[in-house]
């Protein structure tokens, strides 16, 4: 059983990240006219947040696609690693299936299933 989680980065490629994906965010949204997003590191307890975002835009819709597609590319391309801790206290580190580099991506299965 998961009782934590651990999470590692190198914070200046993450923060050179976050600016990017605001840019994108800004670019495909013009009306949005805050960005907050963070995103814990170091221990976490289970059911405890680990990424705090808000978005805020004169229109819901803008605002609420904003949101996702936010979290979308954070967990696919902002260099956070995860590790989970088990009530045995082994752990294991773990990858988000949206990451390009993946072997649960789809963009990976798909680049990689030749008949």
């Amino acid at each position: 059983m998961v009782v934590g989680l651990e999470y590692e980065a190198y914070e200046p490629m993450v923060q050179s990240e976050f600016t990017k994906l605001c840019a994108d965010v800004r670019g495909r949204w013009p009306s949005v006219a805050h960005i907050c997003v963070h995103h814990r590191l170091g221990s976490v307890s289970v059911g405890e947040a680990s990424v705090a975002m808000a978005i805020s835009s004169p229109h819901r819709h803008d605002g609420q696609r904003a949101i996702q597609h936010c979290i979308t590319q954070l967990k696919a391309n902002i260099p956070i690693w995860k590790k989970e801790v088990y009530d045995t206290q082994e752990t294991s580190w773990k990858e988000n299936s949206e990451c390009s580099w993946s072997g649960h991506s789809k963009l990976h299965t798909e680049n990689t299933n030749v008949e």
